[in-house]
């Protein structure tokens, strides 16, 4: 290889790398933003924390399907306890980590602060849609701690039936209608039929495992146990929403260093005559600059034997 071409290719790979660098540091703080940090805004955090909530949803019904299948990392006959040990897995690792996105010890922290922001408008004599945004980002909070509830049922109802089941799918629901009336009796009654009508489509398109269309508008605890019997007894999946496959963030990680790897060579390739052109500019200047120097030290030369 000759010299200039080993400095174009020297100079490519420096330029190249710079350029993928910043491509990766972009997407790590993009990527670390959006996993893992608190908004400052109170409302743009209960925002997320629900959209976070739905995305483990979607994680948690696509190994439940999967379970079902015998499918990807499930064996084709794998021992229930073992998909409910998983299951649990799955649940704690969201709580955890909804704990560590409030930054707050208390449990009820976001539930406590989506009311307050009910409660402040409403006393504050905003407008009726104002209030009702507030509302709605309650009743998504506290809908949370109700499939939570329901997710670790099923996943205990898998490993073990038992005969108080209707009990305690009941019970997951009554703490969540418990606070909803509690919430209509804090407001004017224009805004009761709203949250009735908020409220049974929220639960009907939220309930773990189970796909909106396999649940009636007037839905009970006695419907959903039923749907999870099929799923037990039956192992059918016709109602089992589809999920997503959420990966873990060391996952993740992965899959950031081998898009930058393919980027490197890709801009490996097309920026070389580039390279060659912004070489070939700097040379310029630096050989005029070598010819002015030698022509400088010939002179100083001459005048020096001129003394002599």
């Amino acid at each position: 290889m000759k010299p200039n071409e080993n400095a174009a290719c020297q100079l490519n790979a420096f330029l190249t790398s710079a350029v993928v660098l910043t491509i990766a540091a972009l997407l790590s703080v993009q990527f670390i933003y959006k996993g893992t940090s608190k908004p400052c805004d109170e409302t743009v955090y209960l925002d997320k924390a629900h959209m976070l909530h739905s995305r483990h949803m979607d994680n948690y019904n696509y190994h439940l399907r999967e379970w079902l299948l015998g499918k990807d990392s499930f064996k084709r006959f794998t021992p229930p306890s073992e998909a409910s040990n998983r299951l649990f897995g799955i649940i704690e690792e969201h709580e955890t980590f909804l704990k560590t996105f409030s930054e707050n010890d208390d449990k009820d922290y976001r539930n406590h602060l989506a009311l307050y922001k009910v409660h402040f408008a409403y006393n504050q004599n905003k407008t009726h849609s104002k209030v009702f945004e507030a509302v709605k980002r309650y009743m998504k909070s506290i809908n949370i701690d109700r499939t939570i509830c329901l997710e670790k049922f099923l996943a205990a109802f898998i490993e073990c039936p038992t005969n108080n089941a209707l009990s305690k799918v009941q019970a997951c629901a009554n703490r969540y209608d418990r606070k909803i009336n509690e919430l209509k009796a804090s407001l004017s009654e224009s805004f009761n039929e709203e949250i009735d009508d908020i409220s049974v489509e929220l639960k009907r398109h939220t309930t773990p495992g189970i796909s909106s269309g396999c649940l009636s508008e007037n839905f009970g605890a006695n419907d959903i146990l039923e749907q999870y019997k099929k799923i037990i007894v039956y192992r059918t999946t016709c109602c089992v929403p589809p999920g997503e496959y959420w990966r873990s963030f060391s996952t993740k990680w992965i899959y950031i260093i081998v898009v930058c790897t393919i980027s490197w060579f890709i801009i490996f390739t097309f920026m070389r005559p580039f390279s060659e052109i912004l070489l070939r500019k700097c040379q310029y200047p630096s050989c005029l600059m070598g010819r002015r120097s030698s022509y400088f030290s010939t002179e100083f030369s001459a005048l020096k034997w001129v003394d002599i």
